[in-house]
């Protein structure tokens, strides 16, 4: 069985639900550009869909790791001259989902890492797969927070027959090409996409019932806890959100050690989002894109030239 990379699903609603909160607080100009919103939305899920592409199962080859991981400002600035060129709306659109994306990633993954890191230390033994779980938790409580409803009454409103698929494939592909990565065809981005709503559906039921046999089957095997920790749950551990704001540091930057709360981040990431999709429009009309600002990692939070530090157990302990 392939291994499930870490910093995709879950967060799928999170950033389904920061970026229709970062839309209703951008500019009324900016908005109005934003006109398909399918495109946007998906785009707001940013390069998970394309851990699902698996041109290859390793490497810089897979394209969900490719954008997570590297060439980060490249592909903006590929994506902003595609877009002056021949951006359709559907592409535009993207283009700007895919920027809070980043926003969020950027802010919450410093903390989902810091606070794997905290649990490894914490339960040494444990097979629970950390970050799985706290994004699950995450997921959970913003649904609970920010909707008013339970993980398990929550229906995602992107759909595959809602998207322009040819115009997002014809933009995509377009980038990629001119970045360099392997060319993938129109029946495998349709694929990916299939694979990753198939994904979402299959970690999330109104009975919980499908957690509890995973749960089951992986105790009964003594395995790693790798797909029951990928279903949402109701009951929400408290240390994913760090309620106690208590301090955690990003393993990727040892300096930076934050108090944050799961709250804190969340409206730190919507300023963010509103200064970077400011940037990014203006960047549209022919100013500058700031690299600084648009070449962190999407895992790490700081330069994407610097190693991503993921914290691993090593004798009962996180290095």
């Amino acid at each position: 069985m392939r291994r499930i990379q870490e910093g995709k699903m879950p967060a799928q609603y999170t950033h389904q639900i920061y970026a229709e909160t970062l839309l209703s607080l951008l500019p009324e100009e900016e908005r109005a550009r934003i006109s398909d919103l399918p495109a946007y939305y998906l785009g707001a899920q940013g390069g998970d869909v394309f851990y699902f592409l698996r041109l290859v199962t390793s490497g810089d080859g897979n394209l969900g790791k490719y954008l997570h991981n590297t060439d980060v400002y490249g592909f903006f600035s590929e994506m902003l001259a595609s877009l002056r060129r021949d951006g359709s709306s559907a592409a535009l659109s993207y283009a700007a989902g895919y920027v809070t994306h980043y926003a969020l990633d950027t802010v919450f993954h410093p903390f989902v890492y810091g606070t794997t890191e905290k649990l490894i230390a914490a339960h040494p033994k444990s097979r629970i797969r950390w970050h799985a779980y706290i994004e699950s938790d995450i997921d959970s409580h913003f649904i609970r927070k920010l909707r008013g409803i339970s993980v398990t009454d929550y229906v995602s409103p992107l759909r595959i027959s809602e998207l322009d698929v040819p115009a997002l494939y014809a933009f995509l592909s377009g980038v990629f090409d001119a970045r360099g990565r392997r060319h993938f065809s129109l029946f495998l981005f349709r694929r990916a996409l299939r694979r990753y709503f198939l994904f979402e559906r299959a970690f999330t039921d109104r009975t919980l019932r499908r957690r509890r046999m995973l749960h089951a089957a992986e105790s009964a095997l003594h395995c790693q806890r790798a797909f029951s920790s990928l279903c949402r749950r109701t009951g929400i551990d408290e240390n994913c959100l760090n309620t106690e704001r208590e301090e955690w540091r990003n393993p990727s930057d040892p300096s930076f050690r934050s108090h944050e709360s799961a709250d804190d981040l969340f409206s730190r990431a919507l300023a963010e989002g509103e200064r970077l999709t400011g940037l990014f429009f203006a960047a549209l009309g022919g100013a500058p894109l700031p690299e600084a600002d648009f070449n962190k990692g999407f895992l790490s939070g700081v330069d994407c030239s610097l190693p991503h530090v993921k914290p691993e157990k090593n004798n009962g302990a996180a290095k």
